[in-house]
């Protein structure tokens, strides 16, 4: 599902996965956003959205708790392996797993 939020300067391009958690939860997962910043800017508009469409929870790539958003960090689920010297940028799960087979 792909979404983008307008401001008179640009406009945000924003990717979700939809998921379905323990069998009965339906959510969407964010797969791509230029900045989690950005995400958090423009989260209540993007959540009214996806729960007027049966999906009232997001999953986002984190490494802690994310100031601005309501929700809870859950540590050590779903770990993002990398290879090399630098992480993967928080919010950028394009070219992984979890983006191709649903991981």
């Amino acid at each position: 599902m792909s979404l983008w939020c307008e401001t008179p300067e640009r406009a945000y391009p924003f990717v979700f996965r939809v998921r379905r958690v323990k069998r009965f939860i339906d959510c969407a997962q964010l797969i791509y956003c230029p900045d989690v910043a950005i995400f958090v800017r423009f989260a209540r508009s993007l959540g009214l959205y996806l729960a007027c469409r049966g999906r009232p929870l997001v999953i986002l790539d984190a490494n802690g708790p994310v100031c601005g958003l309501v929700g809870r960090y859950f540590e050590g689920i779903m770990p993002k392996y990398y290879k090399g010297p630098t992480p993967p940028r928080l919010g950028d799960l394009a070219y992984t797993e979890t983006a191709f087979f649903g991981v």
